[in-house]
């Protein structure tokens, strides 16, 4: 049933998603025994691309990023609807704490106050750097690392 490629996962308490490149994303109800496919809205606009980074804030609402577009559930993941189209075409990563999120892209982090309706962008690196991953504790308190080694704190005050 899975694809060899797999991508990103994400789980909140006995429900487990994962997504592949191949524009798949996985359900699991019941931690893992059994498996249903979640379905993109059709007519679905934006990048549909690989599928680079899926996170939910509770288990009911989440988002996945793909190279440049985000894509949002309010279902647990049953059903996948297009919120929006970044202009930068590297994304990486996305994580939420409730209404506020974070999408990494290869040398710059957006954030939105207002649960993926609009974007500013608040950090980005100069040269040949690229950023590789984001980790949040809380709103306050998280980290952006790079490929070259930096790692930048990074939060909401």
């Amino acid at each position: 049933m899975f694809s060899d490629r797999l991508s990103s996962a994400a789980h909140m308490a006995n429900k487990v998603w994962f997504a592949d490149v191949e524009q798949n994303l996985y359900l699991s109800t019941n931690g893992g025994v059994t498996w249903a496919l979640g379905q993109i809205a059709v007519g679905s606009t934006g990048d549909f691309s690989a599928i680079n980074s899926i996170h939910f804030t509770d288990e009911e609402n989440g988002w996945f990023c793909t190279k440049a577009s985000l894509y949002y559930s309010e279902d647990g993941g049953n059903n996948w609807y297009y919120k929006t189209t970044l202009p930068d075409n590297s994304l990486r990563r996305i994580c939420f704490f409730n209404n506020e999120g974070w999408v990494m892209g290869e040398k710059i982090i957006y954030y939105s106050s207002d649960g993926s309706n609009s974007w500013q962008a608040q950090l980005q690196v100069d040269g040949e750097e690229k950023l590789v991953s984001i980790s949040f504790v809380n709103r306050s308190n998280g980290w952006a690392l790079s490929e070259s080694g930096n790692v930048y704190r990074y939060g909401i005050e």
